[in-house]
C-alpha cells in the first residue's frame, strides 16, 4: 500500500506497523498485567506458605518444651515418691527397741541395730505383692544385706538361700529376688 505523497514527488510507504505496534502494545500491556497478577498471586501464596511455616516452627518448639517440662516434672515426682516410700519401707521394717508399742508390727524384722532372724524368715517367705500391699507401697523395691566389704549376704529362709527380698525382675549379684 504505497501512496504518493505530495512532498517532492517521493513516494512514502505507510505500513500498518503503527497500528500493529499499538495493538501489540495493548496486548503486551494486557500480558504484562496478567503476568504481574500471576507473579503477585505467586508471591501471596509464598507468603501464606511461609507464614504457615513460621507458625509451625514455634508451635513445634512449644510442644517440645512442654514435653520436656512434663518429663522433668514427672521425673521429680517419681523421685519424691521413691524417697517417701523409702522412708515408709524403712519405718515399717524397723522397730525402735525403746518403744515397746511397735513390737506388734508384723512387717518389722530389724530391732534397733540387729536383725531378728525369725521375723526376717517370716517376712521373706511372704509373697512380694502381699508385702508391697502390707507396707502400702506403690513402687517396686528390693531388700538385701551386705557385709563390711560390700559382699551380698545370703538370707537363710528355709530350704533355700535368698539373696534379696523384692520384685522378681530385680537381680542382686546375678540372683533374682523371688
Amino acid at each position: 500500500m504505497a501512496k504518493k505523497s505530495k512532498n517532492n514527488g517521493k513516494r512514502r510507504v505507510k505500513t500498518k506497523t503503527s497500528k500493529l505496534s499499538s495493538r501489540s502494545k495493548k496486548v503486551s500491556k494486557s500480558r504484562s498485567k496478567q503476568k504481574y497478577a500471576e507473579v503477585k498471586e505467586e508471591i501471596r501464596k509464598n507468603i501464606q506458605r511461609r507464614s504457615r511455616n513460621d507458625l509451625q516452627i514455634p508451635l513445634i518448639l512449644l510442644i517440645m518444651t512442654m514435653l520436656v517440662f512434663f518429663a522433668l516434672t514427672n521425673s521429680i515426682k517419681d523421685k519424691q515418691l521413691l524417697l517417701i516410700e523409702k522412708d515408709v519401707l524403712l519405718s515399717q521394717i524397723t522397730i525402735n527397741p525403746s518403744a515397746s508399742l511397735h513390737l506388734d508390727k508384723e512387717t518389722a524384722f530389724i530391732i534397733g541395730d540387729r536383725v531378728d532372724k525369725e521375723r526376717l524368715k517370716m517376712f521373706a517367705q511372704k509373697d512380694y505383692e502381699e508385702i508391697k500391699e502390707q507396707l502400702g507401697l506403690k513402687s517396686d523395691f528390693s531388700i538385701y544385706f551386705t557385709d563390711g566389704s560390700e559382699k551380698i549376704i545370703p538370707l537363710d529362709v528355709g530350704s533355700e538361700k535368698k539373696y534379696c527380698i523384692g520384685d522378681k525382675r530385680t537381680r542382686v549379684n546375678g540372683h533374682s529376688c523371688s
